[in-house]
């Protein structure tokens, strides 16, 4: 991998606090999309959301931590952590998509569900 250059403080500074607003509206976005996905009682539409809340959530908080700890080995394994949670992040983000949206699509739903993930 290419050498990058390390981010200025103010970067780092910018970068923490919108990766952690992130945190908040994603919890606060969670409560809502999991409330109207209980109240379905569709196991497919739950599953969904818990598994896209997951990945969000899991993206925005190591990200957050990574960008505001200075500590450079701390660090070092943040940033591979924070590579995995993007991962999941946009698995998890299409997750509703191949579950919900084209489970009607069966073959379309699942092969896409399985290729992403």
């Amino acid at each position: 991998m290419a050498e990058r250059r390390p981010y200025t403080y103010k970067e780092e500074l910018a970068n923490t606090l919108s990766h952690g607003f992130g945190v908040i509206l994603g919890l606060v976005a969670g409560y809502f999309l999991l409330s109207k996905a209980l109240m379905t009682h569709d196991a497919w539409k739950i599953s969904s959301v818990i598994i896209y809340l997951f990945g969000a959530l899991a993206s925005y908080v190591t990200s957050t931590l990574y960008h505001g700890l200075t500590d450079k080995s701390r660090k070092a394994l943040l940033r591979k952590f924070d590579h995995v949670a993007i991962f999941l992040h946009i698995a998890g983000t299409y997750t509703p998509i191949t579950l919900v949206a084209l489970r009607q699509e069966a073959m379309w739903g699942w092969s896409l569900f399985l290729f992403i993930w």
